[in-house]
């Protein structure tokens, strides 16, 4: 958190002729993200263009910090510009912008959402676990859930349940079969 310091060494560098690196720069952002210094974040990834490409780690830390802002359409128009240009969108920026674009109660931000939780999930993130076993007339189902925001796991549990919806319909679950007790856990 200490922007005004992480500032001032960039300047000291480009004062004596050193070119800051990405990570430089990103650190510095980072600084002033945690530093409660959003504006001076921003500033600091409008110029970073003149200096060097941003990375995937400069947009993340602009995606969450738009997120926690409540800064709905910054956060997905920055992560929208990361999609489109192949960065790495990591599990803290899916995690986030999922949770806050949900949270909004806005129907559009809401099905972008579940459209971020697909290509997160297709990418191997926010997988849960299901372990089926016999019991008595029917099945036990445990389901450990990925640890994640709140809205995030209500749409990963929702999810599951889809899936394990089309699998009982694709094997044909036994006439036998007249209950499915569900255990829901988080992983971790």
């Amino acid at each position: 958190g200490r922007w005004d310091l992480a500032l001032e060494l960039l300047q000291q560098m480009q004062a004596e002729g050193m070119r800051p690196s990405t990570a430089c720069l990103t650190s510095a952002i980072s600084a002033c993200i945690h530093g409660g210094q959003p504006a001076r974040a921003e500033q600091l990834f409008e110029r970073m263009y003149a200096i060097c490409k941003p990375d995937a780690a400069a947009y993340n830390c602009l995606v969450c910090m738009y997120c926690r802002l409540g800064k709905h359409q910054q956060a997905v128009n920055m992560l929208e510009v990361m999609l489109r240009g192949g960065q790495h969108v990591d599990l803290t920026t899916f995690n986030a912008a999922i949770d806050t674009c949900w949270a909004t109660g806005v129907v559009p931000l809401q099905q972008y959402a579940l459209q971020l939780y697909e290509r997160a999930h297709q990418q191997g993130l926010f997988r849960g676990l299901i372990a089926e076993q016999a019991c008595g007339e029917g099945f036990l189902l445990d389901i450990q859930l990925p640890c994640a925001a709140p809205h995030v796991v209500l749409i990963s549990l929702l999810h599951t349940l889809h899936e394990l919806r089309h699998h009982f319909a694709s094997v044909g679950a036994s006439p036998r079969v007249s209950k499915v007790l569900l255990r829901v856990a988080l992983q971790g």
